[in-house]
């Protein structure tokens, strides 16, 4: 019922920016938050996992949106590191996971990734 979608993060940390859109699919609830997990990967050559990425970091990251039922808007929130990001080795690999949303009247929503 709720979808994200387009979701990206940038900078370096101070802050990073995370932009995304989140449908509400829904044809009565009015969404009014979301968390969504950032995982941040490092791959390299050589890395000891066999992926061939290491984890930098993760973060749930809560998000105040209204959406009403039906529709969908666009976000770009500041995420601000607790501490040091850790520099890359290799290449930068972002995943996002909808992990929560909640309606008005703390309604929980059925989530989607995509």
């Amino acid at each position: 019922m709720v979808l994200t979608e387009n979701l990206r993060l940038s900078g370096s940390g101070a802050p990073f920016e995370l932009r995304g859109r989140i449908a509400n699919n829904t044809s009565d609830v009015t969404l009014r938050s979301v968390t969504i997990r950032l995982i941040r990967r490092d791959c390299y050559e050589g890395a000891v996992d066999p992926s061939g990425c290491v984890r930098l970091w993760q973060d749930d990251h809560w998000i105040a949106i209204a959406v009403p039922a039906g529709q969908s808007r666009d976000f770009v929130e500041a995420i601000w590191m607790h501490g040091n990001a850790p520099r890359a080795r290799g290449t930068v690999q972002d995943t996002f996971e909808l992990i929560a949303a909640a309606g008005e009247g703390g309604v929980e929503l059925e989530k989607t990734d995509k």
